[in-house]
């Protein structure tokens, strides 16, 4: 069987494709620890949150999956620049800043940058009064200037839950997280497990009501390869048909 030049070219674009992949798939096994699951869930203290891993046959045994659990509401400002939606004033009162109280989401930590007293201030959400005040003399060693501005809040989402869980190879290893572990019945939470692609091979999370399975990685190397094989698969199939009408 002989290719014509068309068909040697497709073959030789398909295998270059492979190639690629193929050093992709290397590139991609270095940096192979990633978020199998990142689920909301609403914590029913009836039914608890359960993280299950199923890891693969020939995982290492010390292979772990890292498990962080945030308040949903805190980990989608995580990194924010809340000034204006945090605040009742960017001026202190004194010493004391002024939370809108309706919107300060718990398992937060704020980072308040002051003008005048040239410093950042860090005060975690549980520190801030039912109606919205905290004194930040209270949280720094730095003097303080009375009615200082306030140039900026940032958020950080603190982990409510941070646990591990260590590879069975072949085997599923689950984790279940309850009201003891500072989940509070009815509050929506965000689950987070990370784990190497290459030692799990999927990773449920369930709060009792709806579970979600999630595996692997986007970017994973495969389509790209099954698109250059069937590549090579026409090229043979064309050279064939015109090698049989010559």
């Amino acid at each position: 069987m002989q290719f014509s030049k068309l068909t040697a070219a497709v073959v030789a674009l398909a295998l270059i494709s492979v190639s690629i992949v193929g050093s992709a798939g290397i590139g991609a096994a270095s940096i192979a620890v990633t978020d199998m699951a990142n689920e909301p869930v609403v914590f029913d203290d009836s039914a608890n949150v359960t993280v299950e891993v199923d890891w693969m046959d020939d995982a290492d045994s010390s292979a772990t999956a890292d498990v962080t659990i945030y308040g949903e509401s805190a980990y989608q400002i995580d990194g924010d620049d809340v000034t204006d939606s945090h605040l009742d004033s960017e001026t202190l009162n004194e010493t004391v800043a002024e939370f809108d109280d309706s919107n300060v989401s718990n398992d937060t930590t704020f980072d308040v940058e002051l003008d005048q007293s040239a410093t950042t201030v860090t005060v975690g959400s549980a520190d801030i009064a039912d109606d919205g005040t905290v004194d930040l003399s209270d949280h720094t060693s730095d003097t303080l200037t009375a009615d200082d501005t306030i140039l900026s809040v940032t958020a950080t989402a603190d982990s409510v839950v941070s646990d591990s869980m260590t590879a069975d190879p072949g085997n599923t290893t689950d984790a279940e997280y309850t009201d003891a572990d500072g989940l509070v019945d009815g509050d929506e939470y965000r689950v987070i497990v990370s784990a190497d692609d290459t030692e799990a091979d999927s990773v449920t999370v369930d709060d009792g009501s709806v579970g979600g399975i999630f595996g692997g990685s986007d970017g994973s190397p495969g389509f790209g390869a099954a698109v250059a094989i069937a590549a090579i698969a026409v090229a043979c199939v064309v050279a064939r048909v015109r090698s049989g009408g010559e």
